[in-house]
């Protein structure tokens, strides 16, 4: 009777582990690490229902685990790089795109498990979201805010050019002065808001020079005396040499100016007596 007894145990202890094992995480069980054994040169593969987040799989002991994601990251292979004392055991923590995770206890032992099937039955919390999805939200937001600026400044362009359309007025003058051969050409009037803007040019055809001095600006209506807009230097070149031309431009306010205005406009020269002058022009 007693050897039949220890021919009994034998059996038993010389009974192998099942090397494909199918493991469900509950309430009762999530605290609990799943049981991985794995071995050197051999390829342990665990699949799960949930989608992993690979990248943030993480293990207690990286020289001694190899972990490689398979079928849309789904499954991971598990197997051991290197010689470790016997039962060597490291955690490895697997996070789910639902916001869920579980715990494995991988033991590197002389028996590794073939295959496990891993069933997680957990509903994720409200605040578990996937961060995946997460990362996606933060895409789809950003595409979402750069249209909305894209629109805005379309808009803003629009009412832009709307604005433009009414408030800039340019005519065109041609209206030319000479005083001792010096001749100043007025070419456009621009109204921008309340703003104006007269383009003009200095042709010498004197034999000396023309050193430029200030430009005066003034407007009148029938019957008043002239009133000075401004006076500005505003001369690319302050000298004009022998048969040459410039080009210049004066600004000055035209705010709560009458539509019946007539401009002069007045180029003085710098310590001489040539100063053509353009007057009676209206915009």
């Amino acid at each position: 009777m007693n050897a039949l007894v220890v021919v009994l145990l034998l059996a038993a202890s010389a009974k192998e582990r099942d090397p494909v094992r199918n493991y469900t995480v509950t309430e009762a069980t999530k605290t609990r690490p799943i049981e991985v054994h794995i071995a050197q040169n051999f390829i342990t593969g665990l699949r799960f229902n949930h989608q992993v987040v690979v990248g943030e799989v993480l293990c207690g002991n990286t020289a001694v685990v190899r972990v490689v994601p398979t079928r849309e990251n789904t499954q991971l292979n598990f197997t051991a790089l290197q010689q470790t004392p016997k039962d060597f055991v490291t955690n490895c923590n697997v996070p789910f795109t639902n916001g869920l995770n579980v715990t494995l206890s991988v033991a590197v032992t002389k028996q590794a498990d073939s295959f496990i099937d891993v069933v997680v039955q957990l509903a994720p919390g409200p605040s578990s979201l996937p961060k995946q999805a997460q990362r996606l939200d933060e895409e789809v937001v950003a595409e979402r805010v750069t249209e909305a600026v894209n629109a805005c400044k379309a808009e803003g362009s629009e009412a832009l050019v709307r604005q433009a359309a009414e408030a800039i007025v340019t005519k065109r003058i041609h209206e030319r002065a000479v005083t001792d051969n010096v001749v100043l050409a007025v070419l456009d009037h621009v109204k921008i808001g309340s703003q104006g803007l007269i383009r003009f040019s200095i042709e010498n055809r004197s034999r000396t020079q023309w050193p430029a001095g200030v430009v005066k600006v003034f407007f009148y209506v029938p019957g008043k005396e002239p009133r000075l807009l401004a006076s500005v230097a505003a001369y690319r070149a302050p000298i004009v040499g022998m048969n040459e031309e410039v080009s210049a431009a004066v600004s000055f306010d035209m705010f709560d100016l009458p539509e019946s205005a007539k401009f002069v406009l007045q180029a003085f020269e710098s310590n001489g007596g040539r100063h053509p002058r353009v007057e009676g022009f209206r915009l």
